[in-house]
Parts: structure tokens; sequence; C-alpha cells
């Protein structure tokens, strides 16, 4: 199974290998939270509101093993930098992996949806 990196640990609760470091290191270097907060920082600098996303459509796996329980965290980061009405979360199931050959039935339609947001979707 997918190994996530939390304290210091993987999933079976033992100590990271230099590797699995690695990759949890540059996970968090490039987490969502992260990003938006160092952005929202700038911005106050700047005298600058935060941009709203216009249309956020994330679709969930709700076996997946790799992205666990930080997909709830996500939900509320795109719910917090996105307009009213302009989120939805879909929850399909199956793992990280799996979801990715079922793209016809979850990924696309999730594009379409985002773009019918926009108006701009032939949907």
């Amino acid at each position: 199974g997918a190994v996530v990196a939390v304290a210091g640990v993987n999933n079976r609760g033992e100590p990271l290998n230099a590797t699995e470091q690695a990759l949890a290191d540059a996970m968090e270097c490039l987490s969502l939270g992260k990003i938006i907060g160092l952005m929202e920082a700038r911005r106050r600098e700047q005298g600058l509101d935060m941009p709203q996303l216009q249309s956020v459509v994330q679709v969930s796996a709700v076996e997946d093993r790799f992205v666990g329980h930080h997909s709830d965290e996500l939900t509320g980061l795109l719910r917090g930098i996105s307009a009213p009405g302009a989120f939805e979360r879909r929850d399909i199931t199956g793992g990280h992996i799996s979801t990715l050959f079922r793209r016809g039935e979850a990924i696309v339609p999730a594009i379409v949806a985002a773009f019918d947001k926009l108006g701009g979707g032939g949907g």
C-alpha cells in the first residue's frame, strides 16, 4: 500500500526511511495550506485581498490511503479560497490510483462541471 508520512512514521507506525522522509519533506514544502498561507501574507503586506476561485470541483477517493485525512483539510482550504457557491466536492469509491482508471466516470465529469460553473462548459 501507499506510505503516508505522519510525524516521521509511515501508515504502519514505522519510522520513515531516508527516501520516505525526503518525499515527506518535499510534500510539506508543496503543501497547499502552506502555499495559501504565504500567498495570504504577501497579499496582506501589499494591501491586497485574496482572489477567490470561481469554480472548484474536488474529486475525493473515499479509500485514498495516499491523501487520506488530508482530503478533508484540502476541502476546507478549497472552500476558504472559493467564492460562495463555487465549491463542490464529489466523493467516489476506490483509492488514489483506481480513481485515475475511472477518469471517464469521475475526473472528466468533474472537469466539465467546473467549466459549467464558469459558464464556459458544453456539458
